[in-house]
């Protein structure tokens, strides 16, 4: 017997995202976690895994050039006893250049007042690497408070990466922030959000009509 599965699409519209993240700020702000809410704020302003943006430095962010370079990432090594470790290159790869957002500008200098941060590991939880743990258990906490069903964070790379491409239609372009090598793999954020195709249903219906009216005439 075939067992039809309900596959729930990876996606987050920026309505959810922006609910998600006052959540998850309200949870940890005034706290020793607060750090928590700009690693998973970054992460997604970069497009980036959360092992990528909280091994960003001080020194990835480039105003004289405007760009954000996301070239290491913490390995979270889930044993005990063992040591979480920065190491060069993203998940596949040696990394990424992108530009620097007017909001992720924002967050950098806010998070650099309040931490005092000016060399080195950026995200710092008592001056060490913030543990998966930390990040997991908040963000998974802030997303059921939306009545969102995910859990930790890679649906925000996936939210990111999608919202994207809706905005420029570019996949070369996509895959260059997304930091992947092969556009198979940024194929999967090329998908139709409902909205979009009632938009493009909405246009084509309008050209339709006109396309009438100009036969009657």
């Amino acid at each position: 017997k075939v067992k039809e599965k309900n596959h729930r699409p990876k996606d987050l519209s920026v309505g959810q995202i922006t609910s998600f993240l006052k959540a998850l700020q309200r949870d940890v702000v005034g706290t020793e976690h607060e750090v928590v809410y700009y690693v998973v704020a970054m992460q997604y302003l970069t497009y980036s895994r959360v092992q990528d943006a909280a091994a960003l430095h001080y020194e990835d962010f480039d105003f004289v050039r405007n760009k954000i370079t996301v070239n290491k990432k913490i390995q979270w090594i889930r044993r005990n006893g063992a040591v979480d470790r920065l190491v060069d290159g993203s998940k596949k790869n040696s990394g990424k250049e992108i530009d620097m957002s007017e909001h992720a500008a924002r967050l950098f200098r806010e998070w650099a007042l309040k931490s005092g941060v000016r060399a080195g590991l950026f995200f710092r939880f008592k001056d060490k690497i913030i543990t998966y743990r930390q990040i997991e258990y908040r963000c998974t906490k802030a997303l059921e408070e939306c009545a969102l069903p995910f859990r930790a964070t890679h649906i925000l790379r996936h939210a990111s990466l999608t919202e994207y491409y809706q905005g420029c239609r570019d996949l070369i372009s996509t895959a260059k922030v997304a930091g992947h090598g092969d556009l198979r793999s940024t194929g999967k954020y090329a998908k139709a959000r409902d909205e979009t195709l009632a938009s493009n249903q909405r246009q084509m219906d309008e050209k339709l009509s006109g396309l009438r009216l100009n036969q009657e005439q």
